[in-house]
């Protein structure tokens, strides 16, 4: 499932390669995605093993930066297969993998096979849509920043939450055998249970 140690010690080297970069300390709040920002985009234009290298350690800090500041959720890490990490939020349907967004934000494009856009169960898309779109446009420079990223997930994973309250559910779990089953099959198990 997922090597927290592995984790850690990506997330660790981020710090310590934008520690000597930038002589700026990353401390896994929101506050510093912006550096982060900064730090990713140094990689832009630069050979693919750069990114290979880049992306995992970006990749992990900014998940643990997103994993601690929006809503309890859980990293499905299967060693270094990097393409299939993903954070499966617990209360809310949502999953994405934090180091694809990493390897968009470096590229300015989408990277196929990344699964860096949000998921999310088809009935919950529309008011999600409806969500982001109030919240006004993103010029093309700025919706491959992770800092806007976190915003959004941000904001995704409140309507998500909402529009549980508002169904009268008690807060869900949904738990990692619950995201396998569902994306295995393309339904949430229909027994009811959610974890």
């Amino acid at each position: 499932m997922s090597d927290v140690v592995h984790l850690d010690d990506l997330a660790h080297a981020c710090v310590t390669a934008v520690k000597r970069a930038l002589d700026i300390e990353l401390d896994f709040t929101q506050d510093t995605l912006p550096i982060l920002d900064h730090y990713v985009s140094m990689a832009q234009g630069t050979p693919a093993e750069v990114i290979e290298l880049l992306a995992p350690m970006a990749g992990a800090y900014f998940g643990e930066v997103l994993r601690r500041g929006v809503g309890p959720a859980r990293w499905h890490a299967p060693g270094t297969d990097y393409g299939a990490y993903r954070l499966e939020f617990e209360h809310a349907f949502l999953h994405f993998n934090p180091v694809g967004m990493v390897v968009e934000s470096i590229l300015g494009a989408p990277a196929e096979g990344w699964n860096a856009h949000l998921q999310m169960l088809p009935h919950e898309r529309g008011p999600v849509q409806a969500s982001l779109d109030a919240l006004g446009g993103v010029r093309d420079s700025d919706y491959y920043r992770l800092s806007l990223r976190f915003e959004a997930v941000e904001q995704v994973y409140l309507v998500l939450s909402h529009l549980a309250l508002k169904a009268g559910e008690d807060a869900p779990y949904f738990s990692h055998e619950v995201y396998e089953a569902t994306l295995t099959t393309g339904v949430l198990p229909s027994d009811g249970q959610l974890h």
